[in-house]
């Protein structure tokens, strides 16, 4: 258990506050500024957080039915982003809870399974990744399963967050800053950023025309933006925003009590567990499967959460086979017990990316022959860089360093035709000119 806190001892940032430049309801603010403000507790205790605007991120997927046929479908998650001064005040609480959490962490047990929003560890997802596909290679034989919670942060429930803050802390009542943050993140209140931009004359793809620094001022706030009904406000019992500076380390703090039950019993059987947020994967002796799959279902409801069926999966492998069934998918690859490979899901996404790229260029380029009474060619440098080898911190640039890291040819080998795949579609353009 970490030293209770008090709440004017809380310990200082010791990095500086990020830098943010969207658009909001306040205007950007130095984080050295921020900083003097919200490292005072007795300030934020008495903290009144503008509302946060909420804007759709959508996820587009290709998959092939049973017939070969390519489906396309989307997933919208709803991200929240805060205030400037209340991104930065939840930034500098995150960082003190970070340290709280580390703190429990030691001698817990369970350190190395938690994975993800962790600082100091200097892995991200492929060293993850190479470690669950390294830890099944060792093993004759063993049975691995996957697990999803469902609607993860929008059913965390408030009052277990709560207590889980408080465990962090090592205090049987949150101080005053403390209760602060968290009601704001769980009585949260929220502006639609398409139906206040429509509503106020902004355009979603030049919002800052004008030399706008913010969305209004504060009494439109008050005579437009309260006054006729956009503020919405989370009057559940659960669920937090995604997307806060501090979302990611309170799913970590929430889920204390699970990662050492889970971590109890995999030891008890000889298993091994790892957890990347919402992500479960679990490597059992061969057998096992239906008594780790029972257990775990078992933890998920004490933690008032439920797993997602469509995105939970069981796999056995054997060392130097193939797995019968379905590859392993964990963090973007996939695993089939002898090689490793991206996601299709990925590789379709950077290859619909990349014509949308060509056919925004051809249209660029007829409009201004159009313009100039010319024919010129289709310009290439962009599209080279972003799309091939030739560019950097892409997603070939990803994908041939997970091929290092992971110490795996297959996925050099997967993305071999890029080249020609973006020559032929530059070509097909310039044909049908």
């Amino acid at each position: 258990m970490p030293r209770p806190i008090s709440p004017s001892s809380a310990p200082p940032s010791d990095l500086p506050l990020k830098i943010r430049r969207y658009l909001h309801f306040d205007k950007p603010i130095r984080p050295q500024v921020a900083l003097k403000t919200i490292s005072d507790p007795c300030a934020v205790a008495r903290w009144q957080f503008l509302p946060l605007l909420q804007a759709p991120v959508i996820t587009r997927k290709v998959k092939r039915d049973s017939s070969g046929t390519l489906r396309t479908s989307q997933k919208e998650r709803r991200i929240c982003y805060a205030a400037h001064i209340d991104a930065a005040l939840y930034e500098h609480y995150s960082r003190l809870l970070s340290i709280r959490y580390e703190e429990l962490l030691v001698g817990s047990g369970f350190a190395e399974s938690v994975t993800a929003f962790r600082s100091g560890l200097g892995k991200c997802n492929i060293h993850f990744a190479s470690d669950a596909f390294t830890e099944i290679s060792k093993r004759s034989a063993c049975t691995v399963l996957a697990f999803d919670i469902q609607a993860f942060f929008d059913s965390l429930d408030h009052a277990l967050l709560k207590a889980m803050w408080c465990k962090v802390l090592g205090v049987p009542k949150l101080p005053p800053d403390h209760f602060q943050v968290f009601r704001s993140v769980t009585r949260f209140a929220f502006v639609d950023r398409e139906e206040i931009y429509k509503r106020l004359g902004i355009s979603r793809h030049n919002p800052r025309a004008n030399s706008r620094q913010r969305v209004c001022s504060i009494s439109d706030l008050r005579e437009i933006v309260r006054a006729e009904g956009f503020i919405q406000k989370n009057e559940h019992g659960s669920g937090i925003p995604q997307g806060l500076p501090i979302s990611a380390v309170l799913s970590n703090i929430y889920l204390i009590d699970f990662d050492s039950a889970i971590s109890s019993l995999c030891k008890g059987i000889g298993a091994t567990y790892f957890r990347y947020c919402d992500d479960i994967l679990i490597i059992t002796p061969a057998g096992r499967g239906a008594e780790v799959d029972r257990l775990v279902a078992a933890e998920v409801e004490k933690s008032l959460l439920k797993l997602q069926a469509a995105k939970s999966s069981v796999h056995e492998f054997v060392t130097g086979e193939k797995t019968s069934g379905k590859p392993l998918q964990y963090l973007g690859f996939t695993f089939d017990g002898q090689k490793t490979l991206l996601r299709n899901a990925g590789i379709t996404r950077y290859y619909a990316r990349m014509r949308a790229a060509v056919r925004l260029a051809d249209r660029t380029r007829q409009s201004a022959d159009i313009k100039n009474s010319s024919k010129t060619k289709i310009r290439t440098k962009k599209i080279f860089k972003k799309y091939t080898y030739l560019g950097r911190k892409t997603y070939l640039s990803y994908a041939f360093r997970s091929s290092a890291l992971l110490k795996d040819d297959a996925i050099k080998i997967q993305m071999k035709p890029h080249w020609k795949k973006v020559k032929a579609e530059l070509a097909k353009k310039e044909d049908a000119y």
